[in-house]
């Protein structure tokens, strides 16, 4: 939780202010993970009866094996996307906490497993996510989910997209059944080489066929 001047407050405060307010239904952490005392913000949080949504923002936001304990909670919305450092058991461990409710989660670049776990997430709709060739396997960790609103983030730097592009297009070929939106987002320098704008081509045509709303954009890093 951030104060007014930017500071953060110290995690026996924000532990507080949590028990203070069982009836929250949203929650916004800032700074807590990386300060001694982390373990008593986070038992705090995963007390709240009522809460459905939790956006963590800071560098260390997945690194507590306690954020896999159980929770009072059913959390429907998990936004890590500003999240710097992700342990990837703890983050399973979370996932399998919230499985059964959770229909948004958005993920920021994780580091490269040789072979991702996969997520057994039933009535996940919304799927956000960074990608690098390395990490684009990633999306077949969702496979079971009933997806339909896709977000990809492709973290480009120099590499050739055309990896990670296919990757979206398996999936979208894998839920097409139930994906509404695709929305892909390339952070580079340079437009697309010629095999990876006929990758995107593909990839287009595919949502265009399906009746899926595609959208393509490239960002200046």
């Amino acid at each position: 939780m951030e104060e007014p001047d930017g500071s953060y407050l110290e995690p026996v405060d924000v532990a507080a202010i949590l028990h203070a307010l069982p009836q929250l239904v949203e929650v916004e952490l800032r700074g807590v993970n990386s300060k001694d005392g982390a373990a008593l913000a986070i038992r705090a949080l995963r007390h709240l009866p009522k809460l459905q949504k939790l956006k963590m923002a800071d560098g260390d936001a997945l690194v507590h094996r306690s954020l896999g304990q159980p929770w009072s909670s059913s959390l429907t919305s998990l936004n890590l996307d500003r999240s710097e450092l992700i342990h990837l058991p703890v983050l399973q461990a979370l996932l399998e906490q919230h499985s059964s409710t959770l229909h948004l989660l958005s993920l920021p670049l994780l580091p490269h497993y040789p072979d991702f776990p996969h997520f057994s997430l039933p009535h996940l709709e919304e799927l956000r996510l960074w990608t690098t060739e390395t990490s684009a396997p990633l999306l077949r960790s969702f496979s079971d989910s009933p997806l339909r609103r896709l977000r990809v983030k492709m973290y480009v730097e120099g590499d050739p997209i055309k990896m990670e592009v296919e990757a979206v297009l398996k999936t979208v070929q894998h839920h097409g059944g139930t994906l509404k939106r695709v929305r892909v987002t390339a952070r580079a320098f340079n437009a697309a080489e010629q095999d990876e704008q006929e990758v995107l081509d593909r990839l287009e045509a595919l949502c265009l066929k399906q009746g899926i709303k595609y959208q393509y954009e490239l960002e200046s890093p």
